[in-house]
């Protein structure tokens, strides 16, 4: 009985929460990969299907997530550079998919990425290997994105009250500047008020 309960409630857990990963995107490893393209100015319904009938064709799909959304580079990834130009691949620069691939496909594995360049070119590719050797060459989509930043985005609008006032002293240390270097100008038609605008009067 207790194991039934169990049970309920870890697929209860596990259906309630959601993954979400967001862009730009690159694609890599499954045939069907190098005809999709970025459809930015597509109507929505036709983006989607394209996305989905590659999310259920795949055998298997391996998502690493990267913790940041720092440009990548091949310098730091040369593994990972490799794998990708070793086949079909496609870079997606938006921001969000007009249809993730969890709910769509059984076989899949997110690989969390640490932010250290040499560990996570390692990793990539040594999960994204694993699948292959389990479901073959041309058979397993590789995703890389990166995490869903919608809660930065929160903090960033939430701090921005505090900060309004470090502004405002900054801003006021500045005028204090601006209004002394501006007493030193010659004062032959006009003077110069600082409290708004310029104003020349």
């Amino acid at each position: 009985m207790q194991l039934i309960l169990v049970a309920t409630l870890l697929c209860l857990a596990l259906g309630s929460c959601s993954a979400s990963i967001s862009g730009p995107f690159i694609f890599w490893g499954h045939s069907r990969v190098s005809s999709l393209q970025n459809q930015a100015l597509v109507e929505s319904s036709s983006r989607e299907l394209p996305l989905t009938q590659l999310f259920t064709e795949a055998k298997a799909i391996v998502v690493f997530v990267r913790n940041s959304t720092n440009r990548l580079e091949g310098t730091r990834y040369p593994k990972f550079q490799n794998l990708v130009k070793s086949g079909a691949w496609t870079y997606l620069p938006q921001r969000s998919l007009a249809a993730e691939p969890f709910g769509l496909n059984a076989n899949i594995e997110v690989v969390s990425l640490s932010g250290h360049g040499e560990e996570d070119d390692s990793e990539i590719l040594l999960a994204y290997n694993e699948s292959v050797n389990t479901y073959g060459r041309g058979e397993v989509l590789g995703i890389l994105g990166s995490r869903e930043e919608e809660a930065h985005f929160l903090a960033k609008t939430e701090a921005a009250p505090g900060g309004e006032e470090e502004e405002k002293a900054k801003a006021a240390e500045g005028s204090e500047e601006t209004e002394a270097s501006l007493s030193t100008w010659p004062r032959q038609q006009g003077s110069a008020s600082l409290n708004g605008p310029l104003e020349l009067s």
